[in-house]
């Protein structure tokens, strides 16, 4: 009876995904999207500011490492979470978890005339520092129609723990973030929740 009990546990749990240590749940109903296809769905989108088009022109020049998305007929704009990892960039070095989520949130809601929920807060992923925040804003497409948007994001901080000689010597990252975001429409209540789900199952394999 208790091998049986175990076997339809692991039947029933979500799939997961993984990309060089980071891995989380695949939920059920969402697929995973690679970039081209990402890329071709913000077509779509039109930018309405300067900071929104150098927003989305470094999002196509840094491929996101991991893209899932839950594909559904009630809107134009599915949910999706993508996973970015790359370097904290030289000026901010030495930053903590908190002030690059503070200074992230602040930039992205601006970029895309957003409200910021509320103060962005502190949290732990996998046993490593960071911080989330949310943001609601209207998505203008291509033709001119707005989309209510809720989009939450998190950081990861992953100190490397490269001396100051090997990060001017030999161009070695001191510090390096995991940046998971997930957008949806905003009165989609059930895949925000999950996102949350997504969040507590992620993994991280420091390197």
């Amino acid at each position: 009876m208790r091998r049986l009990a175990v076997l339809l546990l692991l039947a029933s749990a979500p799939a997961r995904i993984t990309y060089d240590g980071f891995s989380m749940i695949l939920p059920d109903g969402w697929r995973q999207m690679d970039n081209a296809e990402a890329t071709q769905k913000r077509t779509q989108l039109k930018p309405q500011t300067d900071a929104q088009k150098r927003f989305e022109d470094e999002r196509k020049a840094n491929d996101a490492i991991l893209i899932i998305k839950h594909d559904t007929k009630s809107s134009v704009m599915a949910a999706s979470v993508q996973v970015f990892y790359k370097p904290v960039a030289k000026l901010f070095e030495g930053s903590s978890a908190m002030d690059l989520t503070r200074m992230i949130a602040r930039v992205s809601s601006n970029a895309f005339r957003g409200t910021l929920d509320a103060e962005p807060q502190e949290m732990k992923v996998s046993g490593l520092p960071g911080g989330t925040w949310s943001v609601h804003y209207d998505l203008v497409l291509s033709d001119g129609s707005k989309q209510p948007m809720f989009s939450r994001g998190v950081l990861v901080l992953i100190d490397k723990g490269e001396s100051d000689l090997g990060a001017k010597v030999l161009g070695t990252p001191r510090q390096m973030m995991y940046m998971i975001g997930y957008s949806g429409p905003a009165d989609d209540a059930a895949d925000a929740a999950t996102f949350d789900d997504v969040v507590k199952s992620i993994a991280i394999e420091h390197k």
